[in-house]
């Protein structure tokens, strides 16, 4: 029967080799390697052939749809989000990728399935998003905005639910447990996929809440969170929620000098004890590293949110000013926060000639002193930056 539906899958009637696709995959799992003679192709292999070559698209589908999902076929699979045939591609999103999330229905749901999105590699969960939201098919952008939605509910964990914690506390669990499938630096891929969150999943958007415990402890996370969430307000032009969202400018500008003071600790440290950490070890630098990116990606996404601010309040809207000028005045200031910290200016400036004013009086600033070695200022005191309260 197995040399017999082999030889099928080379039928010249695409029906017969559709059939012949599935009967084998029923056949897989009964398949040992004793099986397979020297030179023989493998079942898997076979359908693996028709799922990427086969001409007609009834057979790549009767193939996709039929193959077991695993850790080795999955690489295989996801190659049909590319398919020339729309509802091949549409069909990788909701029959390969969403029905395996999870096992079970309602109360007898497994939380994990075969396609669970903490089994994909974060590639192929960047390849999904990408793929899938940029389809230039209506309806298959649809099956993968679903089945993001899906990952965000396989992601809720009720092991980490908090006693007492309240429906948006533990929404905002969820939605934080979803961004770590991602990798933020990679700031495009994450931000469609959470506003493909916002847009489809209406009681995410509305039951989502940002209070101030939630500035208090800030993550690279819960900023990159918020932000998404305030440009996802603006684009919907949602003034009710943006302003429920937002801190007033002068919270902000305390937050953004904490944050700009603690990177500039890291930074200073590392540029004091440079020639002492020679034989560092590997972990410890990795450590190291990556606690700097991490304050570096909070500040990047707070001068992204400052730019969305309510400058009415003259008193704020100064203080901000010349944080910001003092920032970017700054020789140590990574390179990547300089455009940020441009956009902020941007949108205090009056005009666009008093932008360039600026920006030339700090160029000056920096010729000046970039022959001294001058040391990062440090302070917890917000004076230096913001002026007198």
């Amino acid at each position: 029967m197995r040399g017999a539906l082999l030889g099928r899958l080379h039928d010249k009637e695409p029906q017969i080799r559709a059939i012949s696709a599935t009967s084998l995959a029923k056949l897989l799992l009964t398949e040992e390697p004793d099986d397979i003679t020297e030179g023989e192709t493998s079942i898997l292999e076979a359908l693996v052939d028709v799922l990427k070559y086969d001409t007609s698209p009834d057979v790549r589908r009767a193939a996709l749809v039929n193959i077991h999902v695993t850790a080795d076929t999955i690489p295989d699979l996801l190659t049909r989000t590319r398919d020339l045939d729309s509802s091949v591609r549409k069909h990788t999103y909701t029959t390969v990728l969403e029905r395996n999330c999870s096992i079970g229905d309602g109360e007898d749901s497994k939380s994990v399935g075969d396609a669970h999105p903490r089994f994909l590699s974060i590639e192929h969960r960047e390849m999904v998003i990408k793929h899938g939201l940029g389809d230039r098919e209506p309806s298959v952008r649809a099956a993968a905005a679903n089945l993001v939605g899906t990952w965000v509910d396989v992601m809720r964990n009720p092991d980490q639910i908090v006693k007492n914690e309240t429906p948006a506390q533990e929404l905002e669990q969820t939605m934080l447990s979803f961004l770590t499938l991602f990798d933020l630096q990679e700031v495009t891929i994450p931000e469609e996929a959470l506003m493909s969150v916002f847009k489809t999943r209406a009681e995410i958007f509305d039951n989502l809440e940002f209070g101030d415990a939630f500035w208090d402890n800030l993550t690279p996370e819960r900023t990159f969170l918020a932000r998404v969430f305030v440009d996802q307000c603006v684009a919907a032009k949602n003034n009710t929620r943006l302003e429920a969202t937002l801190p007033v400018v002068t919270a902000m500008a305390f937050r953004i000098q904490e944050r700009y003071n603690d990177l500039m600790v890291l930074i200073q440290d590392e540029m004091d004890e440079g020639p002492t950490r020679l034989d560092e070890r590997e972990e410890d630098r990795i450590r190291r590293e990556e606690e700097r990116m991490s304050q570096e990606f909070i500040l990047t996404e707070l001068l992204k949110l400052a730019v969305n601010l309510d400058y009415a309040d003259e008193i704020g809207r100064r203080k901000m000013f010349q944080l910001v000028r003092a920032m970017i005045a700054h020789q140590a200031l990574p390179e990547g926060l300089a455009s940020r910290c441009l956009d902020v200016l941007r949108k205090l400036s009056d005009s666009e000639r008093d932008l360039i004013m600026v920006v030339v009086e700090v160029i000056h600033e920096l010729r000046d002193t970039e022959e001294f070695d001058d040391e990062v200022v440090v302070s917890n005191d917000p004076s230096p930056f913001l002026g007198e309260t």
